[in-house]
């Protein structure tokens, strides 16, 4: 997984577009999978804290720290934090953890075979119709 120029942040950590992107594709992965798709934010509100998990009436919230860190370590929180949030059995959760990062994985690998980046969107595509 590598961050494009101009998508990491202020410390050469995850910036806000490649962490917006992360979430994308994990969300996708994971609602894939039948697994319910936790709200992610950043920062989390525990200082010092890589990840924190709030179980909330509405559903769960995973905040993840992105700063100063890999855009990989960032990766693992989210798949980890859908995991948690699932409340997933060992196996299960170690099952689901390789798939969930071989499918963030694979997403990034795609856009880059097909030369589209990771943030990408339709609008950029010339073969997408618009109706006006």
């Amino acid at each position: 997984m590598t961050t494009s120029a101009g998508e990491s942040g202020p410390r050469g950590g995850v910036g806000a577009v490649a962490f917006g992107d992360l979430v994308r594709r994990v969300g996708t992965a994971a609602r894939a999978a039948g697994l319910a798709v936790p709200a992610f934010r950043s920062p989390p509100r525990v200082p010092g804290a890589a990840r924190s998990i709030r179980r909330l009436p509405g559903g769960t919230v995973v905040s993840v720290r992105i700063g100063a860190r890999s855009e990989e370590a960032v990766a693992v929180d989210l798949v980890d934090g859908v995991i948690a949030a699932n409340r997933l059995e060992e196996h299960a959760a170690a099952r689901m953890r390789a798939a969930l990062l071989r499918a963030v994985d694979d997403a990034e690998q795609f856009g880059a075979t097909v030369g589209v980046s990771p943030g990408s969107s339709d609008r950029d595509d010339p073969c997408v119709s618009r109706v006006a």
